[in-house]
């Protein structure tokens, strides 16, 4: 019983994370706000049609990243959306709460090198 609820707390906070995740490229690269993506909401086909042309998705992506890192601005909805989302998990895009955020859980698997550099650029 007490292994499967771990299990289970363990793949849905994974999910989660992947879902805020996938949120966020997706925001950053089409420029435009989206919903928090709550788990129990989500409609992952929708979000996977989100991500295509997966060609221009990613070089949105790649253009979008450049901007920013040359110092360019977000739109002021695209930023708020993105910092609702991000202050939602702050596990996943916060290099100090990365360690497991008091949950007693290992750093996640898609807790990525860089996510700490958006939230900055966000803000």
């Amino acid at each position: 019983g007490a292994d499967v609820s771990l299990q289970y707390e363990v793949d849905s906070r994974v999910a989660a994370s992947l879902a805020s995740v996938i949120t966020c490229a997706i925001m950053i690269s089409r420029r435009e706000p989206r919903p928090v993506a709550h788990l129990w909401e989500l409609d992952w086909q929708a979000l996977g049609k989100d991500l295509e042309p997966t060609e221009v998705f990613a070089r949105n992506l790649l253009d979008s990243a450049l901007r920013l890192a040359k110092g360019g601005q977000l739109d002021e909805s695209v930023a708020r959306a993105l910092w609702r989302e991000m202050n939602r998990l702050p596990h996943v895009w916060s290099a100090d709460a990365a360690s497991g955020g008091g949950t007693g859980l290992s750093r996640e698997p898609c807790d990525l090198p860089g996510l700490e550099r958006l939230r900055h650029c966000v803000r």
